[in-house]
């Protein structure tokens, strides 16, 4: 299971049963995100603890799906 929340909304998703921590803290950054962008949000805070995740994502590197797709959401809309 992986959140975030943003006020007062809380979102969940499955993830597979094999999962790791690693791939769930990215699906939430992931989701946090997607709902930054549908919301037009100008100023926003993402809080994470996984210093691994962040590292990855700072760093461009693609060895993860969820990686990949948190950096195409990254990049400014057309």
């Amino acid at each position: 299971m992986s959140d975030y929340l943003i006020t007062s909304l809380i979102k969940s998703m499955h993830l597979p049963d094999k999962s790791s921590m690693y791939t769930a803290e990215l699906s939430a950054i992931r989701m946090a995100l997607e709902l930054i962008r549908r919301l037009k949000q100008k100023s926003f805070v993402i809080y994470s603890d996984s210093l691994s995740s962040l590292q990855t994502i700072q760093s461009f590197s693609i060895i993860h799906i969820t990686v990949f797709s948190i950096l195409k959401t990254l990049q400014p809309a057309d």
